[in-house]
């Protein structure tokens, strides 16, 4: 089932993953995070221009849409090495990126966190941040995000981060993970789900990569939940 522009609501999430990490901000200049995009008029161009199509990118943005054939580094390179459009300023007007904007929010959130985004979408995004709740709870449980990061390598391999757009990224098992973290969320009352919730899910939900990964590491929903509350 081709998902088309719906994969831009998953690296909007992701984008908004990283800020709640403290590893990003929305008004960051999109050089600060690929250094490599700097100049060419587009230095003032920063990651809400990107999310919300106000970048001067749209000729940029054709090209790439001809040439999804030669794999994601190489759009990525060309988007960094691109001219912005001359008769757009950064945040002014909207026009529609179908490619390029979403590309780079990719590269963005894939450096910021030091993994691949098919990682940081696929759960190690919970311990992208050592500020975050659910990360030293698990290292107080024995799994660090390095040991974890490990274990998943090992089963799966290392993501190509490739992008494959005909393909379904949200599973069956995924949602039934968002749903127990709602539970989780749902039984102390808490204002939000927060990665603490759907780490717990995962533990929770007794199949797939993650539950495995963690359960075969020594990692129990009793301990999990006493090492969150003590960390709180």
């Amino acid at each position: 089932m081709p998902w088309f522009s719906a994969s831009k609501l998953l690296a909007t999430v992701a984008v908004a993953r990283a800020w709640e990490a403290g590893l990003l901000r929305p008004e960051d200049r999109v050089s600060s995070h690929v250094p490599q995009f700097a100049g060419g008029g587009k230095d003032e161009i920063r990651i809400e221009h990107l999310l919300d199509h106000t970048a001067p990118l749209r000729g940029v943005d054709r090209a790439v849409g001809g040439a999804f054939g030669r794999g994601r580094d190489a759009l990525v390179q060309m988007i960094v090495t691109a001219q912005a459009d001359p008769d757009r300023v950064p945040g002014r007007r909207a026009g529609y990126l179908g490619h390029a904007g979403y590309l780079m929010l990719d590269e963005i959130v894939a450096r910021a966190s030091g993994m691949t985004f098919a990682e940081f979408q696929h759960g190690l995004g919970l311990f992208a941040s050592p500020k975050d709740a659910a990360c030293p709870a698990l290292a107080r449980c024995g799994a660090t995000p390095d040991t974890i990061r490990a274990a998943i390598d090992g089963q799966i391999g290392i993501p190509s981060g490739e992008p494959l757009p005909d393909e379904t990224p949200m599973t069956a098992l995924a949602l039934r993970c968002l749903q127990h973290a709602l539970r989780e969320s749902l039984r102390i009352n808490a204002p939000e789900i927060d990665n603490t919730h759907l780490a717990l899910a995962l533990l929770t939900v007794s199949e797939g990569i993650a539950h495995h990964t963690l359960t075969n590491l020594g990692v129990s929903y009793e301990a999990l939940r006493a090492a969150i509350t003590s960390t709180r």
